[in-house]
């Protein structure tokens, strides 16, 4: 049966006679209880169980164009008693009429909202009896110009509008109960102009004219949290298909690949690969796909991607894809669409109870975004992007300043937090750390059983360890997963030699010099270890104490088998040395887990650079570019933050030379468009990174001039000129010999341009000129047509620089109140301690401390500001005690 709205939202209504009748019906004198706010009971983190809702029912009114949106919202709820004010959740709604209509009648209600989080409060002309009641709201609110929350931009000269509310932005969208444990069913209505299409959660099923508005009508949802609720409005183009049948579904599942007009032509990938990443998530859970149909919706400026219900949304640049793509965009193709469609079932089918569980969510999908996306296409290497997180997330694990991955989210606020590397990159490690302890199969009956247990509802990481240990038998794994995820920190296991066998003896890893506090010092973890000696491989269960292994005769020692463990080793120089010789030949995940050991052992002293530098020689002749060029990119990072003596930089570009020319010899670097059509594309990703290691790293003037006149024909009209794989460097050695005039004619060309590829390439190589005069260009450009999150990543590579860190750095600490002031600031308060963390200057950090502190860390995020200041002060000190070593052993190479 349809559902009749009592009051429909309509463009036409008269909103200033409205809002003065609805101040003359909430003022005091109409009636209602004026209530005095106990500010100590407004509550920060979950509401009251003493409200419960079981449905929404949201009529919104969706002009893109305009700055606000109308809406009418119900929600039934349960009250478990009577109750002359609830609280719930609305941010920056302006609420013209809000009602509370029970069995005996309609009872008007104030509606405020009391704290900044966007927590809101009804008090009731008379208090509403315990049962059955339905609350109604009439409100309008902004659309936000930043891809988080409801918002709209502009694409093409069209005007499109998105919803992306996770983890507490559905409080900008409608009034609501915005805890992911409160799951009901929504209907929804959307009202645009005609011949836009509108796309929620569900099938549409009838489309009504009314009012010179098109009225979209969908199908109501099964339970729902409110962060999954998608609502997008627009004249997209859309690639229409279905998913074939598989043995977990007997029908045809109805696919639709959706993009701004702009995009024309971009979406073919997205349509052809959608299905067979969705057949093999389908095996995998073992069960259909939970909704009824499939919409994959790109948008501009959204860096990531989001699992709403039935309706993913991706950034454009990840899902629209071309014949032409790099293989670094064919892997974040394969690796998002497998970890947001994985979400379907963990997370959607099956979601988290409260924000303290965010990380089970995120770090499942995002290893199955990792091992799906290898099934789906194992030449790509998907899986090793997983391998690189990992190690990634360490470097952040090991700071003092930190968190588990599992921790208490007490407030709203808090569970922003909880979106970081450590939840990615450490918490899916961690769960493939598991899986490959208790082998695939048994873990995959384990993620099988927890969804059985809890279809349409929520769970927690409790019930989800009961899957585990009622699968595997072994409570062992419980304890190990624990001490992982209860826990900061990265586990060292230093490798010694005692007789004719080995010890391994646990620690927690730390840098140079830091003082080790009390707690740390007695931190352990029960670490699933698995090492390798030559064919030979034992795997233990490593307990606080020192552990005797058994040492085979073998060439060498590999102390972290398939990369699977989070954790670093050490191990004695001899040792060191071999396995260094014998990195060509490993897995690369095991040659990425040895070169973040080697590279980590450095930091904290124990091993010399010259070591480093063999190392980075050794693993260049990896088949792997992942792993060939780590020890390279590594080097280049030190290098960029002051590491090396002015005297020593051109034997560093010699020395990235003499490994990478050779490389670049055999592979060609023909950068036009089509020349290198039909290689693997192992062979085409090493060409992308040698190129661009050349012109940024051993500034290749031969190189350089090549390909800055490609970029100079492709800026002139021939489209060919440059194939997109090799568009960052060519249009990088672009700017570097053009200088300023060079860069104001990318970034006008790439302001002028909707593709996404060319545009992020030419505004990243705007930013990677190393030029302060560019650099202070860029900091003061004012350009409608430039997007938030472009600014951030100009602002992002400037500051990463070394001639124009510090230039990057004073504009930032001057414009802070003006930044933060601006409407939607939030995101560059909440950037700004990213942003400052390529610094390496002990003085700098004092400055930041005295200047900012204070603010930074009430606007912004106290956990990333301390981190920022945690890393500027080890970079200082690390530096300070190795930079005179490191120069010297790349000096000694020309020798």
């Amino acid at each position: 049966m349809a559902f009749t709205f009592h009051a429909q939202t309509s463009h036409r209504r008269n909103w200033l006679a409205v809002a003065v009748t609805t101040f003359l019906l909430l003022a005091p004198d109409a009636g209602l209880a004026q209530t005095a706010l106990d500010v100590e009971a407004v509550p920060r983190g979950m509401l009251a169980d003493t409200v419960q809702p079981t449905a929404y029912r949201l009529d919104l009114t969706i002009l893109p164009e305009q700055p606000r949106f109308n809406g009418h919202a119900e929600i039934d709820v349960q009250l478990q008693r009577e109750a002359a004010q609830i609280f719930l959740h609305g941010k920056d709604l302006t609420v013209i009429r809000a009602t509370a209509r029970t069995s005996s009648g309609t009872v008007l209600a104030q509606w405020s909202e009391v704290e900044r989080s966007g927590v809101a409060r009804l008090i009731f002309a008379d208090p509403l009896p315990a049962g059955a009641v339905t609350l109604s709201f009439d409100y309008s609110a902004p659309y936000t110009d930043t891809p988080s929350g409801f918002y709209h931009l502009k694409s093409g000269g069209e005007w499109y509008s998105w919803t992306h509310l996770e983890p507490s932005l559905a409080r900008q969208a409608f009034p609501s109960f915005d805890e992911p444990r409160f799951k009901t069913p929504f209907t929804v209505v959307i009202r645009t102009h005609p011949g836009l299409t509108a796309v929620s959660n569900m099938p549409e099923v009838a489309v009504e004219h009314e009012d010179d508005l098109d009225a979209h009508r969908f199908a109501p949802t099964p339970p729902l949290p409110t962060y999954l609720v998608a609502l997008n409005v627009g004249p997209f183009i859309q690639a229409v298909g279905t998913v074939p049948p598989t043995p977990q579904r007997p029908a045809p599942l109805p696919l639709r690949i959706l993009a701004p007009q702009a995009q024309a032509g971009r979406l073919d990938t997205a349509l052809r690969e959608t299905p067979p990443i969705l057949s093999l998530l389908e095996n995998y859970f073992g069960q259909a796909f939970p909704f009824p149909k499939l919409d994959q919706i790109a948008t501009p400026d959204l860096s990531g991607a989001m699992e709403n219900a039935g309706a993913d949304l991706y950034g454009e640049r990840i899902l629209l894809i071309s014949p032409d793509a790099s293989t670094e965009d064919r892997r974040h193709f394969g690796d998002a669409l497998s970890h947001e469609l994985s979400h379907q079932w963990f997370g959607d089918l099956v979601t988290p109870r409260w924000w303290d569980d965010t990380w089970l969510n995120e770090s499942f999908a995002n290893w199955m975004g990792f091992h799906i996306g290898d099934a789906w296409r194992p030449d790509l290497g998907i899986g090793i992007e997983g391998k690189v997180a990992a190690f990634r997330a360490m470097e952040t694990d090991a700071l003092d300043v930190g968190r588990p991955i599992h921790q208490p989210v007490t407030t709203t606020d808090e569970a922003g937090d909880t979106f970081d590397t450590i939840t990615y990159g450490k918490g899916a490690q961690v769960v493939g750390m598991i899986a490959a302890y208790l082998g695939e199969e048994r873990f995959k009956t384990a993620v099988r059983l927890h969804l059985s247990r809890h279809p349409y509802g929520t769970a927690t990481a409790d019930d989800f360890f009961q899957a585990l240990s009622d699968t595997a038998g072994d409570p062992q794994i419980l304890a190990a997963m624990h001490s992982f995820i209860d826990q900061p920190g990265v586990p060292l296991v230093t490798i010694s030699r005692a007789g004719n066998g080995l010890v391994a003896t646990q620690t927690r890893y730390t840098p140079l010099s830091d003082a080790v506090d009390s707690h740390a010092k007695l931190q352990t973890w029960s670490i699933p270890f698995c090492l390798r000696a030559g064919p030979a491989q034992a795997c233990r269960l490593l307990g606080a104490e020192p552990t005797s292994l058994e040492a085979p005769p073998a060439p060498f020692l590999m102390p972290n088998v398939d990369g699977a463990g989070y954790y670093r080793f050490d191990l004695p120089s001899a040792d060191w040395r071999q396995l260094i010789a014998h990195l060509p030949e490993l897995p690369t995940a095991e040659a990425l887990a040895a070169d973040d050991s080697l590279w980590a052992s450095f930091a904290a002293g124990r091993t010399g650079a010259g070591l480093l530098l063999a190392e980075t020689r050794s693993l260049a002749a990896h088949p792997n570019t992942d792993a060939a060029l780590a020890g390279v990119t590594r080097l280049g990072i030190l290098v960029h933050r002051g590491y090396v003596t002015p005297e020593a930089m051109m034997a560093y570009r010699r020395f990235v030379s003499r490994i990478l020319t050779p490389q670049a010899q055999a592979l060609g670097l023909d950068p036009r468009a089509g020349t290198h059509d039909g290689e693997p594309d192992e062979r085409r990703n090493r060409r992308q990174q040698v190129a661009l290691l050349l012109v940024r790293e051993a500034a290749d003037a031969p190189l350089s001039a090549r390909l800055a006149v490609a970029a100079q024909q492709y800026l002139a009209g021939d489209r060919q000129a440059v194939s997109e794989s090799l568009m960052d460097s060519a249009f990088i050695a672009y700017a570097r010999r053009g200088g300023l005039p060079a860069v104001r004619r990318l970034v006008e060309r790439a302001l002028s341009s909707d593709d996404p590829v060319f545009r992020d390439a030419a505004l990243d190589a705007a930013a990677s000129t190393d030029m302060p005069v560019v650099a202070t260009w860029l900091l003061t450009l004012e350009d409608a047509r430039l997007r938030r999150g472009e600014r951030m990543a100009l602002l992002h590579g400037l500051a990463a620089a070394s001639a124009t860190r510090d230039l990057t750095a004073r504009w930032i600490l001057d414009s802070y109140d003006r930044v933060i002031g601006a409407p939607n600031g939030a995101p560059y308060t909440r950037r700004l301690p990213f942003l400052m963390s390529a610094h390496c200057s002990a003085t700098m950090a004092d400055e930041v401390e005295r200047r900012f502190g204070v603010l930074m860390r009430q606007d912004g995020d106290a956990l990333d500001f301390d981190r920022m200041q945690e890393r500027t002060r080890r970079c200082a000190s690390l530096k300070m005690a190795r930079s005179v070593e490191l120069s010297r052993a790349l000096m000694n190479m020309d020798h």
